[in-house]
């Protein structure tokens, strides 16, 4: 099994423990693992959605700021962070480095 399937089924877990504490785990199927993407939380995923590309690996940090893959999250998350918050990250870490090499008189 690789690290996606074993983030998969441990967000599963942990998805239906919260369902099942807050009294709402008789709504989910018995049989099926499900995942939400943990950014938007809009659609549950089956495990194939891997293979399909529907879910996808996460840096964090952004991968050019020496970030890992860390999380699987939708397709439409990983492709927003990547424009937003990944391209912010990557200004702030240019403007630290940058004013790093001025220092008070």
């Amino acid at each position: 099994m690789d690290q996606r399937h074993e983030w998969f089924k441990d967000g599963a877990r942990a998805f239906r423990s919260v369902q099942s504490r807050y009294g709402r785990a008789h709504l989910l199927p018995p049989e099926i693992d499900l995942y939400p993407c943990p950014l938007c939380l809009r659609d549950l995923y089956v495990i194939g959605a891997i293979e399909a590309g529907e879910l996808t690996r996460e840096h964090v940090p952004p991968h050019s700021l020496g970030g890992r893959w860390l999380a699987l999250t939708c397709r439409s998350c990983n492709n927003k962070a990547g424009t937003f918050f990944d391209a912010e990250a990557e200004k702030q870490e240019r403007m630290r480095s940058f004013l790093s090499h001025f220092h008070p008189a």
